[in-house]
């Protein structure tokens, strides 16, 4: 269990740099202390559900991309350095609607022949 704490926090901390955030900016939108955002990035402390999934829609990724494979984590992500504290609730609201694009997407092609939102395809 240790061993996929550390993982998720090496995930976390590799997106967080990608998306040009402070510790500190992050641990605040999470609503957590820095040092503990540490914690969770270093795999010392299990991080909790709401703060993980606060932390993944910041950085515009979903539990499973994160769980799979830390090493191929996407590019997609949104470089904000240098962005003000106040404009962070913009960026997790683009984050979450490509998160959801993305989710629509993945159900339309994987459902190509079926139905989708109880709305059948015309013929």
């Amino acid at each position: 269990m240790k061993r996929t704490y550390r993982e998720i926090g090496t995930a976390l901390q590799k997106l967080r740099k990608q998306s040009g955030l402070s510790r500190k900016q992050a641990a605040k939108y999470a609503g957590i202390h820095p040092k503990q955002l540490a914690a969770y990035e270093t795999g010392r402390e299990a991080i909790c559900m709401d703060v993980l999934e606060r932390l993944m829609t910041l950085y515009g990724c979903n539990y499973e991309l994160l769980t799979n494979n830390s090493k191929h984590l996407p590019k997609r992500i949104i470089n904000i350095h240098n962005i003000a504290d106040e404009d962070i609730e913009v960026i997790v609201f683009i984050n979450q609607f490509i998160i959801n694009l993305d989710f629509i997407y993945k159900n339309l092609k994987a459902k190509k022949n079926h139905t989708f939102f109880n709305i059948q395809r015309s013929k």
